[in-house]
């Protein structure tokens, strides 16, 4: 009966201290949140905009940490300027067939090898900061925004008169 009492108080103090520590992850009481680091709203607007991308990924407890990728910048660029040019705005389209794709702007641009490709398109917004501010706000944009299977990032704008087309391209698996 003794050593019963001592097994059961020695399974006590080990689900208390489970329970109470947060465990490794630090995701249960007492743990500690992560520390996310503000949007940066200096340098280049794609420094700009990974910077407010994985802010929002962050804050969502989502990872990876999206990495930048020049060819889905190019991708991102060619169709913001296609939309400048043809006065559409459009995810389907570009190098004048409306049939394009995001993943297929995406190889052309050299994204070749993809798993994953998403897009967030949006016009007229002043900068970094509204257009993440209507992405957050719309469930789609924000899911490709939060995808956990994501792990590059490609972006740009592009001005018709003063209208900015902004385009972000989501990519994984592909070549950067």
């Amino acid at each position: 009966m003794k050593i019963f009492r001592l097994l059961l108080i020695a399974m006590s103090v080990v689900l208390i201290s489970a329970c109470t520590s947060g465990g490794s992850g630090g995701s249960g009481g007492g743990g500690t949140p992560p520390t996310c680091t503000a949007p940066s709203t200096t340098g280049s607007m794609q420094s700009q905009m990974l910077s407010s991308v994985n802010y929002e990924r962050c804050m969502a407890g989502v990872t990876p940490a999206l990495t930048a990728c020049a060819n889905l910048d190019d991708s991102a660029q060619a169709h913001s300027n296609w939309m400048t040019v043809n006065g559409m705005f459009h995810e389907e389209g570009n190098l004048g067939d409306p049939t394009y794709s995001p993943s297929q702007r995406a190889e052309i641009a050299g994204y070749i090898g993809w798993t994953a490709v998403g897009e967030n398109i949006a016009y007229g917004q002043a900068d970094v900061s509204a257009v993440m501010d209507a992405w957050m706000n719309s469930s789609g944009h924000k899911a490709n925004i939060l995808n956990v299977n994501y792990r590059h990032l490609g972006s740009a704008v592009a001005y018709s008169g003063s209208t900015p087309y902004w385009t972000q391209n989501f990519g994984a698996g592909g070549s950067c």
